[in-house]
């Protein structure tokens, strides 16, 4: 054995040769194989923009022709293993030689058994011992098919690395994309975000489409409707909105059937997005009148349907709303002026301080929900409170007698009525002192006849003013003006004032003069009564 080294060393040399070629030339087959499919599934990714079933089965496909092209080539490179004797035979014919290579090989090998002179084996294997340290094994053998297919992949390799150098946006899309993943190629127009309406949006109602772009933007773009349960198909076009040349905007005017869209916009585009209709909350608006207990027997509140009520001046009316969904807020809007309604139980009620805790006028109201689905009505519901107003009260006083003394009590019939309750009635004196007294500026007090408390709601009756205490004199003026106030519970009652009654303070000699002049004054009244009543008129 050791007088074969050169031998065996050389035959090593050329087995690791032959097995390195063979090896380098199945993988670099290999390998231009599985990048030349890699270019061609990247080519129809990019000019068909293939969905995520599409390239499941380039996937497929791919790991199959990788998979094939390992057993048909590499693994045969990797399981050839040549014998000794076999590479033996190939130098002598590369090298011309005769047959003492492989015949020293079998004579050295003490495993088989031996023929023949011992002498003659032992000379041959000295003679090709000697020999074969001069030969070049690997001489008639080359590279030329490991070079052709290390060209072939360099080529192939070259064409990936220079497309990924010029783009590498789209080489990084692609390697999402073929590993099933969602991103797109590089554009010139950017979809930047789908602002509405996300992956769901009410039943029955429009549905708006918002949708933000940047770099080339086009006059317009596209949004395709596909519904899931009868595959109807439509397309409802995207145009810039006027205050925003970065924002599209389109509507679908009623949604009744989940569906799929999917957003075009110049040379970008979405993958389908789901879009499921969630049915909006039906809801209720309950408003209890409560009208104040005076004005109860008189006055009934009302309702015309749920857009109008009727309630009376200072009724409290407590608002309340029920949904058949939870809601996560609720607002109440009295006037343009929004109150945020509090939830109690299974309603939503509004606090106490809104103007609906004390009615003073007719007011426009609305009620918007927002739902556990941040869905809200297509429409606010909206009615009216009409207010009927409680009036104030009416009086009126009156007297025959205008001259009166310093000492007297003239007498006056008075009456109040009210839509519903009279409160208090008050008299007001004033006193205008004459020159003779002084001159000094009027004198005013008022002193309250009486306090009904809400028990009637109209009253008549007939009075004597004491003058005493006002410390008249002849030549003064006493200004007498009733005033009644209606009754609104725990409110301030509105006052109303009657007609002034004036008096001229005089003494004797003044009343009967003025008792004169009332006589002549009725005498000629009966005389003109008389007249008609006969028909008699004057004569020319």
């Amino acid at each position: 054995m050791t007088q074969l080294a050169s031998l065996h060393n050389g035959l090593n040399q050329l087995k690791r040769f032959r097995a390195s070629v063979r090896v380098g030339s199945a993988a670099a087959l290999f390998g231009t194989i599985v990048l030349s499919v890699l270019i061609a599934a990247f080519v129809l990714d990019v000019s068909t923009h293939m969905g995520r079933l599409e390239r499941f089965i380039m996937l497929a496909v791919f790991v199959g022709t990788a998979v094939w092209s390992v057993r048909r080539h590499l693994l045969p490179a990797l399981a050839v293993n040549e014998d000794k004797v076999e590479l033996a035979l190939m130098v002598e014919r590369q090298q011309g030689l005769t047959s003492d290579l492989v015949a020293a090989l079998q004579f050295a090998d003490g495993t088989r058994a031996q023929f023949g002179s011992p002498d003659l084996r032992h000379a041959v294997v000295e003679y090709t011992d000697e020999v074969s340290s001069h030969l070049d094994y690997l001489e008639g053998f080359d590279r030329d098919e490991l070079k052709k297919r290390g060209i072939n992949l360099g080529i192939v390799a070259g064409i990936i690395l220079l497309g990924v150098i010029i783009m590498p946006g789209h080489a990084f899309a692609f390697m999402n994309r073929f590993l099933l993943g969602g991103a797109h190629y590089p554009t010139a127009t950017r979809i930047v975000e789908v602002v509405s309406p996300g992956d769901r949006s009410a039943y029955g109602q429009p549905i708006r489409f918002r949708i933000k772009a940047d770099g080339v933007l086009p006059t317009s773009g596209s949004v395709e409707l596909t519904a899931l349960s009868t595959g109807l198909r439509t397309t409802i076009e995207l145009t810039p909105d006027k205050a925003d040349a970065k924002l599209y905007v389109g509507e679908l005017a009623r949604a009744m059937d989940d569906m799929t869209y999917t957003i075009h916009l110049g040379d970008a585009y979405t993958d389908a997005r789901d879009l499921t209709l969630i049915p909006v909350p039906t809801v209720e608006v309950d408003m209890q009148i409560e009208t104040p207990p005076y004005a109860t027997q008189k006055f009934t509140a009302r309702s015309y349907g749920r857009e109008t009520r009727i309630a009376l001046e200072g009724s409290k009316v407590t608002a309340s709303v029920t949904s058949d969904k939870p809601l996560k807020s609720a607002t109440f809007t009295i006037d343009e002026q929004a109150f945020a309604m509090k939830q109690s139980g299974d309603k939503w009620v509004l606090p106490n301080n809104t103007p609906l805790a004390n009615v003073a006028a007719t007011m426009r109201y609305e009620v918007q929900v927002v739902d556990e689905d941040d869905l809200s009505l297509e429409r606010p519901i909206s009615g009216v409170l009409q207010v009927r107003a409680d009036q104030p009260p009416r009086v009126r006083a009156a007297t025959v007698t205008r001259y009166v003394l310093p000492t007297a009590s003239p007498s006056i019939s008075f009456g109040a009525v009210d839509d519903y309750a009279l409160g208090r009635i008050v008299v007001h004196k004033s006193v205008t002192r004459s020159s003779l007294s002084g001159g000094e500026g009027p004198d005013e007090r008022e002193d309250e006849l009486m306090d009904l408390a809400g028990k009637k709601y109209q009253y008549a009756d007939r009075l004597n003013v004491n003058l005493t205490d006002l410390k008249l004199q002849k030549g003064d003026r006493v200004t007498l003006t009733f005033e009644a106030y209606d009754y609104r519970g725990a409110n301030p009652g509105r006052p109303t004032k009657s007609e002034q009654l004036v008096f001229e303070v005089t003494d004797r000699a003044g009343v009967l003069a003025a008792l004169r002049e009332l006589d002549t004054q009725m005498d000629r009244k009966l005389d003109q009564i008389i007249k008609a009543q006969l028909g008699i008129g004057d004569t020319p």
